[in-house]
């Protein structure tokens, strides 16, 4: 079971100093969608500001979330990290103002349209960079985004599998400290013979962790149940994160991601 937590961290400024690196992010963002009650309605007036602030949270949560796995995908394909850095800023822009064209589920997954949104926006800053040293247009920026796209998407899915991993990892913690210590023992172990990920070993690692003892019969029990967490939270997290409580849309995004295998037994449950 390679379930690496381990993460490559991005060389990119971290989304809660975007607001003071963007100037003009405020006026990117603009106002709330004018009314015509709401000059003579305060009430009307404030649902209207609070119903805007709602939106850009969202917008914002958004960015958190696939912040790793946009910059993986920008840092392949573009290779230059100041350059990464710069689409990223007017990308967060262009989200943040709702200035991108619309997602249209009917056309593919979400995470292929913001692959698009990202590979065109690569071939942009090429374009402007070459306008701004009154060059001609690169004639090979489409070649090679075409190039790098592959490896960037696997980069993009990588990181994004990391990052519901570690989700689902923090949740199972929080519902049971024993669940989080097996799922971790079986994470640790997966590389190892198994004799070395049994469950008296295992047995042995609780102890270690909580200091109490579990009978091995305990224990099985224990394993069985925090294997059902973690499908859970794998679920959970997936659908928080591909913004989807369709099971169809999650199983989709689960297979993609190579994490179908921990999920189908909780999958199939969910669907009786």
């Amino acid at each position: 079971m390679d379930l690496s937590m381990q993460s490559n961290r991005s060389q990119a400024r971290h989304i809660d100093r975007i607001a003071s690196e963007i100037s003009g992010i405020l006026h990117a963002i603009g106002e709330p969608v004018p009314h015509p009650l709401a000059d003579q309605d305060p009430k009307t007036q404030r649902r209207l500001a609070k119903a805007r602030e709602r939106q850009l949270s969202e917008r914002e949560r958004f960015l958190k979330r696939y912040q790793p796995a946009i910059m993986a995908f920008i840092q392949t394909i573009l290779k230059n990290p100041d350059a990464a850095n710069a689409v990223w800023d007017s990308f967060v822009t262009k989200w943040l103002s709702g200035d991108l064209r619309r997602f249209d589920p009917q056309k593919g997954s979400f995470r292929k349209y913001l692959k698009t949104i990202l590979r065109n926006a690569c071939r942009q800053h090429w374009s402007v960079q070459a306008r701004g040293a009154h060059e001609a247009p690169l004639a090979s920026a489409e070649e090679i985004a075409n190039e790098r796209q592959s490896d960037a998407g696997e980069a993009f899915d990588r990181e994004l599998k990391e990052s519901i991993l570690r989700r689902a990892v923090h949740a199972v913690a929080e519902e049971e400290e024993r669940y989080y210590h097996i799922v971790t023992f079986m994470t640790e172990a997966a590389s190892q013979a198994s004799s070395k990920r049994d469950t008296k070993g295992l047995q042995g690692y609780l102890f270690q962790q909580t200091g109490r003892e579990e009978s091995l019969a305990n224990v099985r029990q224990l394993k069985n149940r925090a294997r059902a967490c973690f499908a859970t939270k794998l679920i959970e997290q997936t659908g928080l994160l591909i913004d989807s409580a369709l099971l169809s849309d999650i199983e989709e995004a689960l297979s993609d991601l190579n994490l179908l295998r921990f999920c189908r037994a909780k999958l199939a449950e969910l669907r009786t």
